[in-house]
């Protein structure tokens, strides 16, 4: 009899241990659920529209806070999503809400003032744009390759909504780390 109560305490222990470990593992996964919504994640370049400075197969350190606090600046390389289209895409803030837009001459105006961009690859662009007053909540995005490059010009403003995070430094390739 005393030796079947021991086996029993000694199930009984391992029972717990194994709920213990279950719980940690539980907690360890709604962390990392509650960081990646909110806090930061790490996002994959790909293609060629964000070329001299974000190159395809890049990853990035990318915030969430930002997008909540209102920090997002023009300047500010973005990850955005498009509406009615599937994935996230990485481009740069160059206008926010009631700022006026336009491609003039293949050069880009923020309320009548020609942007002096030294990110950019080809300062022309292939297509110019009517005047637009970017409606107040969004953001005017473009790509740095502006000639390859889906961004505003064709899917319009940007709602601050849509915005996942602000990209604050590439961590790979390891060869390419640098802020943004």
């Amino acid at each position: 009899m005393h030796e079947e109560a021991r086996e029993q305490k000694k199930g009984m222990k391992i029972l717990r241990e194994v709920a213990s470990m279950a719980l940690y593992f539980a907690i360890a996964l709604i962390v990392a659920l509650v960081i990646r919504a909110f806090l930061f994640e790490l996002v994959h370049v790909d293609g060629d529209s964000m070329r001299p400075n974000l190159y395809d197969g890049q990853v990035m350190f990318v915030e969430k806070i930002s997008r909540y606090t209102d920090a997002i600046e023009v300047g500010d390389i973005v990850i955005v999503r498009y509406p009615d289209r599937e994935g996230v895409f990485v481009k740069r803030v160059v206008a926010l809400g009631g700022d006026t837009v336009e491609v003039k001459d293949g050069r880009l105006y923020i309320n009548d003032v020609l942007q002096q961009e030294p990110y950019i690859k080809e300062p022309l662009m292939h297509w110019d744009t009517e005047k637009i007053t970017v409606p107040d909540q969004s953001y005017y995005v473009m790509g740095d390759n502006r000639n390859d490059s889906t961004d505003s010009r064709s899917v319009g403003a940007i709602a601050k909504s849509e915005v996942v995070g602000r990209a604050l430094f590439v961590i790979w390739p390891l060869g390419a780390i640098h802020g943004l």
